[in-house]
């Protein structure tokens, strides 16, 4: 559908049942057997989310209270590790939405009989979870992308030192947010028909935003100005 597109989403959560864990990328690598750990660019912050969520639920932290024949240490688990899934949500919002999206089994019993009731108990498992997890959406870095007379940019490619996978600023007055796990980056905005610009030594806290605005100014207003010196 057209919903995913039209919204600009940082995280994302897909809800189900059948087990009690929180699963996080990939869900599926075509290298990569199923059964086997595979590790998106974005590992480290995933495993966090991921923690974030299981840790603040009633349970599912709990190997005990897990479903009987599954053991997820944390209550998490990485889903090509699990079993391979290709196509699922969490894989293909964080590839084409840059939405970093996990998958929450609810619970063991898949088609439960009192749905009411049911939904009543999961509520109280779950909210606190949900809570914090919403909460990550402000970390790591965010800012808004201009041009020099202040007009907002989108489809900027923001590029972060040490992880491969970029995002794009999708918000129509050029706002963006990056989740990263707390560290030091060197940050990237570039556009086409716009010079790079780079930011360095940029410091992002445990659970907080670091605002890291960037101002493009286009190749051709250069250009302009050079043609008008040699004149």
């Amino acid at each position: 559908g057209s919903f995913p597109h039209g919204v600009t989403s940082v995280l994302g959560i897909s809800f189900h049942d059948g087990a009690l864990v929180t699963n996080y990328p990939w869900d599926g690598e075509p290298n990569i057997p199923s059964g086997k750990y595979a590790a998106s660019p974005d590992d480290g912050l995933f495993i966090n989310m991921a923690k974030t969520y299981a840790l603040h639920h009633k349970s599912m932290y709990d190997t005990s209270k897990q479903c009987s024949n599954d053991y997820f240490p944390d209550g998490i688990t990485n889903g090509n590790k699990w079993y391979k899934v290709f196509n699922g949500m969490q894989d293909w919002d964080y590839i084409y939405n840059d939405c970093f999206e996990v998958t929450i089994e609810l619970g063991c019993c898949k088609y439960p009989d009192d749905a009411a009731s049911t939904f009543s108990k999961v509520w109280s498992d779950n909210f606190k979870s949900v809570f914090a997890f919403t909460k990550l959406a402000n970390s790591g870095i965010k800012g808004r992308v201009t041009d020099f007379k202040g007009n907002p940019l989108t489809g900027v490619t923001i590029k972060t030192s040490k992880i491969s996978k970029t995002i794009k600023v999708r918000h129509p007055e050029g706002y963006y947010w990056r989740p990263l796990l707390e560290g030091t980056y060197k940050v990237t905005a570039s556009k086409h028909g716009y010079y790079p610009l780079s930011r360095s030594n940029i410091v992002v806290k445990k659970n907080e935003a670091t605002v890291v605005p960037f101002i493009l100014v286009p190749k051709q207003q250069v250009r302009a100005r050079r043609r008008k010196r040699s004149v």
